[in-house]
Protein backbone atom coordinates (compact mmCIF):
# COMPACT_ATOMS: atom_id res chain seq x y z
CA UNK A 1 0.00 0.00 0.00
CA UNK A 2 2.82 2.40 0.89
CA UNK A 3 4.59 1.47 -2.36
CA UNK A 4 1.46 2.28 -4.33
CA UNK A 5 1.13 5.66 -2.64
CA UNK A 6 4.77 6.47 -3.40
CA UNK A 7 4.26 5.47 -7.02
CA UNK A 8 1.16 7.67 -7.33
CA UNK A 9 3.04 10.60 -5.76
CA UNK A 10 5.94 10.11 -8.16
CA UNK A 11 3.57 10.03 -11.15
CA UNK A 12 1.86 13.22 -9.97
CA UNK A 13 5.20 15.00 -9.59
CA UNK A 14 6.37 13.92 -13.05
CA UNK A 15 3.03 14.68 -14.68
CA UNK A 16 2.71 18.03 -12.95
CA UNK A 17 6.19 19.14 -14.00
CA UNK A 18 7.02 20.25 -10.48
CA UNK A 19 10.52 21.59 -10.15
CA UNK A 20 12.59 21.15 -7.06
CA UNK A 21 14.52 24.39 -7.55
CA UNK A 22 14.94 27.25 -9.99
CA UNK A 23 15.46 26.37 -13.66
CA UNK A 24 19.08 26.27 -14.74
CA UNK A 25 19.90 27.55 -18.20
CA UNK A 26 22.11 25.21 -20.21
CA UNK A 27 25.66 26.37 -20.66
CA UNK A 28 26.24 27.93 -24.07
CA UNK A 29 28.66 25.84 -26.10
CA UNK A 30 31.97 27.51 -26.79
CA UNK A 31 31.96 28.54 -30.42
CA UNK A 32 35.24 29.07 -32.19
CA UNK A 33 35.31 31.13 -35.34
CA UNK A 34 36.33 29.53 -38.61
CA UNK A 35 39.45 31.69 -38.59
CA UNK A 36 40.50 30.16 -35.27
CA UNK A 37 39.92 26.71 -36.74
CA UNK A 38 42.08 27.49 -39.78
CA UNK A 39 44.83 28.95 -37.59
CA UNK A 40 44.80 25.89 -35.33
CA UNK A 41 44.90 23.52 -38.29
CA UNK A 42 47.72 25.49 -39.88
CA UNK A 43 49.63 25.44 -36.61
CA UNK A 44 49.23 21.66 -36.38
CA UNK A 45 50.47 21.23 -39.95
CA UNK A 46 53.44 23.50 -39.24
CA UNK A 47 54.41 21.67 -36.06
CA UNK A 48 54.08 18.30 -37.77
CA UNK A 49 55.94 19.62 -40.82
CA UNK A 50 53.08 18.27 -42.93
CA UNK A 51 53.60 20.52 -45.92
CA UNK A 52 52.89 17.69 -48.36
CA UNK A 53 49.51 17.05 -46.72
CA UNK A 54 48.61 20.74 -46.93
CA UNK A 55 49.72 20.95 -50.57
CA UNK A 56 47.74 17.83 -51.49
CA UNK A 57 44.65 19.26 -49.80
CA UNK A 58 45.01 22.44 -51.88
CA UNK A 59 45.51 20.42 -55.07
CA UNK A 60 42.48 18.23 -54.35
CA UNK A 61 40.32 21.26 -53.71
CA UNK A 62 41.48 22.89 -56.96
CA UNK A 63 40.85 19.66 -58.90
CA UNK A 64 37.29 19.39 -57.54
CA UNK A 65 36.52 23.04 -58.32
CA UNK A 66 37.91 22.85 -61.84
CA UNK A 67 36.14 19.60 -62.65
CA UNK A 68 32.91 20.87 -61.09
CA UNK A 69 33.03 24.15 -62.98
CA UNK A 70 34.01 22.71 -66.36
CA UNK A 71 32.07 19.46 -66.03
CA UNK A 72 33.51 16.09 -65.24
CA UNK A 73 34.44 13.75 -68.04
CA UNK A 74 34.65 10.02 -67.29
CA UNK A 75 38.19 8.69 -67.17
CA UNK A 76 39.76 12.10 -67.63
CA UNK A 77 43.24 12.21 -66.17
CA UNK A 78 45.07 15.18 -64.70
CA UNK A 79 46.92 15.90 -67.96
CA UNK A 80 43.73 16.12 -70.05
CA UNK A 81 42.00 18.19 -67.36
CA UNK A 82 45.00 20.54 -67.28
CA UNK A 83 44.90 20.97 -71.05
CA UNK A 84 41.17 21.68 -71.02
CA UNK A 85 41.47 24.14 -68.11
CA UNK A 86 44.42 25.93 -69.77
CA UNK A 87 42.36 26.48 -72.93
CA UNK A 88 39.34 27.65 -70.91
CA UNK A 89 41.28 30.03 -68.66
CA UNK A 90 43.78 31.07 -71.35
CA UNK A 91 46.80 30.25 -69.20
CA UNK A 92 49.83 28.05 -69.74
CA UNK A 93 49.15 24.35 -69.34
CA UNK A 94 52.25 24.00 -67.15
CA UNK A 95 50.78 26.48 -64.66
CA UNK A 96 47.61 24.40 -64.37
CA UNK A 97 49.60 21.17 -64.06
CA UNK A 98 51.62 22.67 -61.20
CA UNK A 99 48.38 23.64 -59.48
CA UNK A 100 46.91 20.17 -59.87
CA UNK A 101 50.02 18.34 -58.64
CA UNK A 102 52.31 20.06 -56.13
CA UNK A 103 55.96 19.76 -57.03
CA UNK A 104 58.92 19.28 -54.70
CA UNK A 105 59.43 23.04 -54.29
CA UNK A 106 55.95 23.34 -52.76
CA UNK A 107 56.86 21.04 -49.88
CA UNK A 108 60.51 21.97 -49.27
CA UNK A 109 59.78 25.01 -47.14
CA UNK A 110 57.00 27.14 -45.75
CA UNK A 111 57.80 29.81 -48.34
CA UNK A 112 57.44 27.24 -51.12
CA UNK A 113 54.07 26.14 -49.74
CA UNK A 114 52.88 29.75 -49.54
CA UNK A 115 53.98 30.35 -53.13
CA UNK A 116 52.12 27.20 -54.23
CA UNK A 117 48.98 28.31 -52.34
CA UNK A 118 49.15 31.70 -54.06
CA UNK A 119 49.37 30.00 -57.45
CA UNK A 120 46.35 27.82 -56.66
CA UNK A 121 44.45 30.88 -55.46
CA UNK A 122 45.28 32.75 -58.68
CA UNK A 123 43.88 29.88 -60.76
CA UNK A 124 40.71 29.73 -58.65
CA UNK A 125 40.25 33.50 -58.91
CA UNK A 126 40.65 33.34 -62.67
CA UNK A 127 38.14 30.49 -62.83
CA UNK A 128 35.60 32.52 -60.85
CA UNK A 129 36.05 35.49 -63.18
CA UNK A 130 35.70 33.46 -66.39
CA UNK A 131 32.73 31.42 -65.19
CA UNK A 132 31.00 34.41 -63.60
CA UNK A 133 30.63 32.65 -60.25
CA UNK A 134 30.51 34.96 -57.25
CA UNK A 135 31.99 32.45 -54.84
CA UNK A 136 33.41 28.94 -55.05
CA UNK A 137 30.99 26.10 -54.43
CA UNK A 138 31.77 23.68 -51.63
CA UNK A 139 31.76 19.98 -52.33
Amino acid sequence: MLGQAALIFLLLVVAGGTRFGPPVAPAAPARASSLEYVEALGDLHRRARARRLAAEALAGSLRRRLAGSLGRRPGEGAARLAARVARHLRVKEGQVRLGLRPGPKAVESDDGLVAYARGVHALERRLRRTSGAAAPRRS
